[in-house]
């Protein structure tokens, strides 16, 4: 049973479908600033938003872990160390790292430009536009592209990647 109510699921919806529109638009992650304009709020009210959406799960902690009936502990014993790295995030993540970093060598030299520019050094497309002698909307298509053809490679191993 769902114990969220509607208009919470709803607000999940309209932000998730902006965020959406917004990146597929830009080419790149939407800022807090632009999602609360394009849902007509203040950024306070889209923040409040955001934490009514997020999600929520009550646990007992001074009950004893579940299917451990040898110890009676409390689950406080059992909960990560947040100081601490979970190592198949960090092996995740280098993979991951390894996987991007090959593909970019394979992309054609416009595309692995245009990334670089973007990503290292901090440039915006306008910028990278007039490097080029382009127009923005052109170097934003090659910047869609490389993105897209790194998606489609990385869906490769793990299908979940979108």
């Amino acid at each position: 049973m769902d114990w969220v109510p509607r208009s919470v699921h709803t607000k999940a919806r309209k932000i998730q479908a902006v965020i959406q529109r917004i990146e597929q638009a830009k080419g790149r992650a939407a800022t807090d600033a632009e999602v609360a304009r394009a849902l007509n709020l203040s950024l306070d009210e889209y923040e409040q938003w955001l934490e009514e959406v997020r999600p929520a799960t009550f646990v007992c902690l001074d009950a004893a872990p579940c299917g451990e009936h040898e110890d009676p502990g409390s689950q406080y014993d059992s909960l990560p160390d947040q100081r601490q790295e979970d190592p198949t995030d960090g092996a995740f993540r280098h993979e991951l790292a390894r996987l991007i970093a090959q593909r970019i060598r394979e992309l054609p030299e416009m595309q692995r430009k245009v990334l670089a520019l973007y990503y290292f050094e901090d440039l915006r497309l306008r910028e990278i536009a007039e490097i080029f002698g382009l127009t923005e909307s052109r170097i934003c298509q090659i910047h869609a592209q490389a993105i897209a053809n790194i998606k489609a490679y990385l869906r490769k191993f793990d299908p979940s990647f979108a």
